[in-house]
């Protein structure tokens, strides 16, 4: 295997930042609005403190108890040398330290990674995952999430996800107290609980699909880096395709389709992802062969 030198901050991603940065800040501006209905000037002041810290500090759930909730079991090296050779290499290229390897023994063909790439890097493949492709295939499915944890994409749905939960939170209590005022207050404080009991209600679909959106742009990130990283964009859409093919489920055959709504998937359309990869090979980015 040969690795040509490449740089991948000079990565083409002006356009999936900006989307990623909106989204945040439409959560983020969601989440004041929440706090704002639910208890005035000081609750869109703790809404965005709250996030603020959250993200200053960058919480998450170390990444062996992560991997230990989903079965996995450290991979050693003696055990998979090939594979922890192109993570090392991957990692290498992307300018971030090795992640632990991770096998989960399930006949399921995913990978997953945790933690940041600075520090606390974890990376996981499946045993069903090992079976189906083949290593050009493999390699651009370990790029993919060594690009993951490069642009921290971990921290990122972990700020979200509080960032949600938070406003929910911030509506239901503003309601409860609307509604005990509203003994007191009269019809006006009774017409504001039934506004935050109603937006309370939407709140968790809202976040949802933000939360979703946000997740897709990520994914198309994710792609671009592994393609650049790996120089081999096609290997990343013959994997793709392949996974999609195992994963799909009897009820999306015996349907034609997800029975998951669009708007809500964490993953844009396979269909739309080979594409771009498409569009990234005609480019002929330069990469790993």
């Amino acid at each position: 295997m040969r690795y040509a030198r490449h740089d991948t901050a000079t990565t083409p991603v002006v356009k999936t930042a900006l989307s990623t940065a909106f989204l945040v800040a439409s959560l983020l501006l969601f989440a004041s609005l929440a706090g704002y209905l639910a208890m005035g000037s000081a609750g869109l002041l703790v809404a965005l403190s709250v996030a603020l810290l959250l993200t200053a500090a960058g919480a998450h759930l170390p990444s062996a108890l992560v991997m230990q909730l989903h079965g996995a079991v450290p991979l050693r090296r003696w055990e998979a040398p090939r594979l922890h050779r192109i993570v090392e290499v991957l990692a290498a290229r992307a300018g971030i330290e090795t992640p632990t390897l991770y096998l989960i023994p399930t006949r399921e063909a995913n990978a997953m990674a945790t933690g940041r790439g600075a520090e606390d890097g974890a990376l996981a493949v499946t045993e069903g995952l090992l079976r189906l492709l083949h290593r050009r295939e493999l390699e651009a499915v370990l790029a993919h999430e060594v690009a993951h944890l490069r642009h921290d994409d971990t921290t990122l749905r972990q700020l979200t996800g509080t960032v949600g939960q938070t406003t929910v939170m911030l509506l239901r209590v503003g309601a409860m107290l609307a509604f005990v005022l509203a003994l007191f207050s009269g019809p006006d404080m009774l017409i504001k609980a039934l506004q935050l009991t109603l937006l309370s209600i939407v709140a968790p679909a809202v976040v949802a699909l933000l939360s979703a959106a946000l997740s897709r742009t990520r994914e198309f990130a994710a792609d671009a880096t592994a393609a650049e990283l790996t120089g081999a964009p096609e290997a990343l859409a013959s994997a793709l395709v392949k996974l999609e093919r195992r994963q799909r489920s009897w009820f999306g055959l015996l349907l034609g389709r997800s029975a998951t709504p669009p708007a809500l998937r964490s993953h844009p359309p396979t269909a739309e992802r080979v594409r771009r990869l498409e569009e990234h090979r005609a480019s002929g980015q330069p990469g790993m062969s």
